[in-house]
């Protein structure tokens, strides 16, 4: 996957909110906390429905595609699963941490991400399922895209690494607290190191720093791992309200 050297976060994150508007399938590499699921639910603009689903590796094809479930009167009917449930409605279909998916639910993807000619779906009821036409999915993943199977890298559209945080989460930081979202921007660097402040933690501090004071809040939060931070944290928020 080539990364890009963007001119600004905004730049990089337009093209996120592109491919998730006209590509059918796109893949979203990059650290945590970077605003990658938020991109994906947020980018379309059409009130299309979101279906959101976490990989791990211990889920299984059935939690996903669906099952037979009993019903009060004794009898069992399917019953679609969250990517069967968009991948016959359509909507925009948001799949969290890939590289944590099963080989078995990695393979049941290559159907879902087939071509419009090939894409169908059997299912144990008998039933054969088309794509619906107005599907769009999104991938995100901590880990690199080249990870995937050879096949299911194959099937997306559009591939793409960000390297910074999205300017939704820099602009909220500074609203909550001036200069904590500058610096949360500055953490990640260019994608190619483990931020010292990420957005979650930027966040928890915002938050709790109302009711706990700063102090308080830096130690619950860095005080651990990094007594340093603590210190650091609040004399740039100091700083730039100057």
């Amino acid at each position: 996957m080539t990364t890009v050297n963007w001119t600004s976060s905004t730049e990089e994150w337009n093209l996120v909110s592109l491919c998730v508007k006209n590509a059918f399938s796109t893949f979203v590499e990059g650290a945590p906390g970077l605003g990658k699921t938020f991109a994906g639910m947020n980018a379309d603009g059409n009130e299309l429905p979101v279906y959101q689903v976490t990989f791990n590796p211990d889920a299984s094809v059935q939690e996903y595609q669906g099952t037979y479930t009993p019903t009060e009167s004794g009898a069992w009917v399917w019953r679609d699963g969250p990517i069967m449930l968009a991948y016959r409605n359509g909507g925009i279909l948001v799949l969290n941490e890939m590289g944590r998916a099963s080989d078995a639910v990695l393979d049941f993807l290559l159907s879902i991400l087939d071509s419009r000619e090939s894409s169908a779906i059997t299912l144990m009821s008998g039933e054969t399922v088309k794509r619906n036409l107005d599907l769009r999915i999104v991938a995100t993943s901590n880990a690199p895209f080249a990870k995937l199977p050879e096949a299911l890298q194959d099937r997306f559209e559009a591939r793409l690494k960000v390297n910074t945080p999205h300017p939704n989460i820099v602009t909220r930081l500074n609203s909550w607290m001036p200069g904590l979202g500058d610096m949360v921007r500055r953490s990640y660097g260019e994608g190619n190191k483990k931020p010292t402040i990420t957005s979650r933690e930027a966040f928890a501090y915002a938050k709790l720093a109302r009711t706990m004071g700063s102090d308080a809040a830096a130690q619950a939060i860095w005080g651990y791992t990094s007594p340093d931070l603590v210190n650091e944290v609040k004399l740039a928020c100091e700083l730039t309200t100057k």
